[in-house]
């Protein structure tokens, strides 16, 4: 009985349609979604963990890659490094008051910094993770506004 569930198993996920199906979430499987929306490319990180840096629209962003250790990755955090000669501090607040995606702030050295978290523990499907990453491509812009009016 057992041989006849896991094909009936089988067979229901491969019937899926590709955007319902589960994104592997390894490093390169994360970086084959990205070069849907520009250029991406798979390097280390300073603390060892994969990353990825990309351009979308012209604006150069990163994504570190965390608990991959032992196969997909379990949380991924989307950031753009951004100058500007205007008030930092005021920019960022009016920023994290008005939007739900995309948190800005201040570093130690003047720069201007726009991340997002994304928790894929557990899986997530391959038109989800599309979506997050329209959701960065849209955030990017109106950040890019935002500061560069």
């Amino acid at each position: 009985m057992r041989p006849l569930l896991a094909a009936c198993a089988l067979a229901l996920v491969t019937a899926l349609p590709a955007s319902a199906q589960m994104l592997g979430a390894l490093p390169q499987d994360i970086v084959n979604v990205a070069r849907g929306y520009g250029s991406a490319n798979l390097e280390p990180s300073n603390n060892g963990q994969p990353m990825m840096r990309g351009n979308i629209n012209g604006t150069n962003y990163g994504i570190l890659m965390y608990g991959c250790e032992d196969g997909p990755c379990d949380s991924l955090q989307f950031f753009a490094t951004f100058t500007t000669s205007r008030n930092g501090l005021t920019l960022m607040n009016q920023w994290n008051e008005d939007q739900r995606f995309g948190a800005a702030y201040v570093a130690g050295d003047g720069q201007v910094i726009l991340h997002w978290s994304v928790n894929i523990d557990g899986g997530i499907t391959r038109a989800n993770f599309e979506d997050s990453f329209d959701i960065w491509r849209l955030t990017l812009g109106e950040f890019s506004d935002h500061i560069y009016p």
